[in-house]
């Protein structure tokens, strides 16, 4: 990432500005500007709910505490410790009870003596700042004295904590806003007397995208035919008698791996999709037997030669992970294509499994017989998370579920197949189409705002259980694959706003899940 020829924010003489009236104070102090930052970078602890289509959307929002471990607030909001964005700064903390606020902790650690604060944004725009401080080291006023900026121009000045907040141990707050415009918002400080300090930054900006009004349901990655399995709402289906007791076994799956918090697949076992051009020039893939089969299977070099004539765009790489998954579409023949264990050397593309799809826009989301890249023979780019569909806020279509136990010996439609392992008679079976509860208020859960996202997509259109691996979780798009094809950088640091990938599903409601009936929707 490039810097500013700057470097850090530096606040300039008092001279040179216009100063608050320090005998004031300076709680509410606001002022507007605008920053010119270098290239943007990923906006960690980024945290924001999305708007529906009956009311605007709803802000960005970034919750950093100043330490090295994250904090949950008296309303269930995690503050994420991000120590690397306060530039030289060092850590304190403090057991002491905290007047003025109901979530102490958030006070009782705080970053002193940094020159800046700096974090990537997603959008241009007005961001609204809260600084969060108290002071719990000096017992008098005029023993710590500070300015705040922000690229260079002074916004608050002569800020004496003791003496605005009225003593040690209370809780005080700074506000003002900045205009960014490229994608990086600096927080200067000018030490005066002593050091600076902040316990916590909050930074509200402005929506990542305005909801239609009405909801249209956004374009697909691939054609299918209008009935296809992908698409189906499931809002009305009927439920499984068995659902509670299928569903209890799933959210058990959930809670006693990775923390409880099931996979948001972004960095890797996710999917490489590639919607090429007419005239992208045309290779046959080498069949690579990593499963030692000893044989070449029928059909990928000769009938319907599912491994030849395939369109591979020159800048193509496969999903980063074991799986390497590669998803192509050429909208111009109507094809699909998907490869699974897919690598390039130098004499070209070889893969351990595939398929392809012909007329795919009368098809409904699935390969014929044994053929595609997962398990139960589901297009795994129908069912991914696509990058658009977080840029746009909601998901027009069902989701591709992987689960740690499926269930073996049986599948359900839209699965031709199944790799389940698991005996226990409450595993869920590989195909099985799950919704969360339509009665449960997603906007009142402390969610993310992907979680959010994907849990209204699971009311609506639900998962599909489709593969197997080492958690419960939901797969994505490759940022890299879309970065080939649409130009630029990895997207998914600004859209998940920062917040780890292992993070995007906290607090999902698994214990709401149900389950359709088996084979439902044929």
């Amino acid at each position: 990432m490039s810097r500013s020829s700057r470097g850090v924010v530096v606040v300039p003489d008092p001279e040179s500005v216009t100063r608050s009236d320090s005998r004031a104070t300076p709680k509410t102090f606001t002022k507007t500007l605008t920053v010119c930052a270098a290239t943007a970078a990923m906006a960690a602890g980024l945290v924001a709910v999305p708007g529906t289509t009956a009311e605007a959307a709803t802000p960005w929002t970034s919750y950093v505490v100043a330490g090295h471990k994250n904090l949950r607030d008296h309303e269930g909001r995690i503050w994420y410790a991000k120590p690397s964005r306060f530039t030289g700064a060092k850590f304190t903390r403090t057991r002491n009870a905290i007047a003025g606020t109901t979530s102490d902790r958030i006070f009782q650690q705080a970053a002193y003596g940094m020159r800046e604060y700096v974090m990537a944004v997603p959008r241009k725009g007005t961001y609204k700042v809260t600084l969060y401080t108290t002071e719990n080291y000096f017992r008098s006023n005029w023993r710590r004295m500070f300015a705040v900026g922000a690229e260079g121009r002074r916004l608050v000045d002569n800020i004496d904590i003791h003496r605005y907040s009225g003593g040690a141990n209370k809780a005080y707050r700074i506000n003002f806003s900045v205009t960014v415009t490229d994608g990086k918002l600096n927080i200067g400080f000018k030490n005066l007397r002593n050091y600076a300090r902040v316990s916590a930054i909050r930074v509200i900006g402005p929506p990542l995208s305005t909801p239609a009004r009405p909801a249209k349901t956004g374009p697909q990655p691939i054609k299918f035919a209008a009935n296809n399995v992908w698409t189906q709402r499931v809002g009305g289906a009927p439920v499984d008698p068995r659902s509670a007791a299928v569903m209890g076994n799933l959210a058990h799956q959930v809670r006693s791996k990775w923390n409880g918090v099931a996979a948001f697949n972004v960095s890797k076992y996710n999917v490489a999709y590639y919607r090429v051009p007419r005239g992208t020039r045309r290779q046959t893939v080498a069949f690579h037997d990593c499963q030692g089969k000893g044989y070449t299977p029928a059909g990928l070099f000769n009938g319907a030669k599912h491994f030849v004539n395939v369109p591979i765009p020159a800048n193509a790489a496969p999903a980063a992970g074991d799986d390497s998954q590669m998803s192509i579409y050429d909208p111009s023949t109507d094809q699909v294509w998907e490869f699974w264990a897919m690598s390039r050397n130098g004499r070209g593309w070889k893969a351990c499994w595939g398929g392809r799809i012909d007329n795919a826009s009368k098809n409904r989301g699935y390969f014929p017989g044994h053929y595609g890249s997962t398990a139960t023979g589901l297009v795994n780019a129908a069912g991914m998370v696509s990058v658009e569909d977080i840029k746009r806020g909601r998901i027009d279509h069902a989701l591709y579920l992987i689960v740690a136990e499926p269930k073996a010996g049986s599948y359900s439609w839209p699965a031709s197949r199944t790799d389940g392992w698991s005996t226990n008679p409450n595993a869920v079976e590989e195909g099985r189409r799950l919704r969360l509860d339509p009665r449960v208020n997603v906007d009142a859960l402390p969610l993310t705002r992907t979680g959010k996202i994907v849990a209204k997509a699971a009311q609506e259109y639900g998962f599909i259980v489709a593969d197997k691996a080492g958690a419960v979780g939901v797969v994505t798009e490759s940022g890299h694959s879309y970065a080939a094809t649409h130009g630029g950088s990895d997207p998914w640091p600004a859209l998940l706003g920062g917040t780890p990938e292992y993070e995007q599903l906290r607090n999902f409601p698994w214990h709401k899940m149900q389950m359709m009936p088996k084979n439902w929707g044929r």
